[in-house]
């Protein structure tokens, strides 16, 4: 069987019989969708990573400066505080980057209106 182009413009059609122009148009838009929330996920986590790393850098030196086993103690209680803390708001971030991401790829442009703009939660931890 050999292939033969009929000039539509619209190659799919042999491979893959029954899809328009609209379904292709829905399908790359999903995938640009896809692909710009995993940019975000990536870029939010190293932003995280970085963050927490200079933090984690910082309690060695931290630690040195303190004069007796109370402060030692105490500079880890803070710094498991702040790190728990963290996570937690960074875990929150990520599941509503996560739902954005799903709800953009779910409903492209062409099937819905855009999602509700809703604030970060770190803005609205930060706004209480």
């Amino acid at each position: 069987m050999a292939f033969t182009f009929d000039g539509s413009g619209t190659p799919w059609k042999h491979a893959l019989p029954g899809v328009d122009d609209t379904t292709m148009e829905t399908a790359a838009q999903a995938y640009q969708a896809w692909f710009r929330s995993l940019m975000e996920v990536n870029a939010e986590t190293t932003k995280f990573l970085t963050r927490r790393l200079q933090q984690d850098a910082q309690l060695p030196m931290t630690i040195i400066q303190c004069r007796s086993p109370q402060d030692v103690v105490q500079i880890q209680m803070e710094f498991l505080k702040t790190m728990a803390r963290d996570y937690s708001v960074q875990a929150e971030k990520m599941g509503e980057i996560m739902s954005e991401s799903f709800h953009a790829i779910d409903r492209p442009k062409t099937l819905s209106e855009p999602p509700p703009v809703r604030p970060h939660v770190a803005e609205t931890r930060s706004a209480a």
